[in-house]
């Protein structure tokens, strides 16, 4: 079987698996974990990405590196309106916000 299959076999639809360093982590009141964390960057001019994966165990400590299977998820926010621009043309925006949970 060729690599490209194992591979989409693997991953699920809406999983990813997450390489990065740990950046900081906090723990909230309903005992869940959010880990930032700091991603490599695609090529020398490119940022790297931060994300936050939400977690029910500690993923590592700070400047640890890691790799995590999580799932996608997301919401959309309240719409609002732009202000008008030089034409005076507004537009709506619906915001959405992206979600990676971790997979135990």
């Amino acid at each position: 079987m060729s690599d490209l299959k194992q591979a989409e076999q693997a991953i699920a639809p809406c999983v990813a698996m997450v390489v990065g360093r740990v950046m900081a982590g906090r723990r909230t009141d309903d005992g869940a974990f959010y880990t930032q964390m700091i991603l490599p960057a695609a090529d020398a001019f490119t940022p790297p990405a931060y994300v936050e994966v939400r977690s029910n165990r500690q993923l590592g400590n700070n400047g640890d590196d890691v790799s995590v299977r999580v799932r996608i998820g997301g919401y959309r926010r309240k719409a609002y309106e732009t202000k008008p621009d030089q034409y005076g043309v507004s537009r709506k925006v619906q915001p959405v916000e992206v979600t990676l949970s971790a997979i135990d």
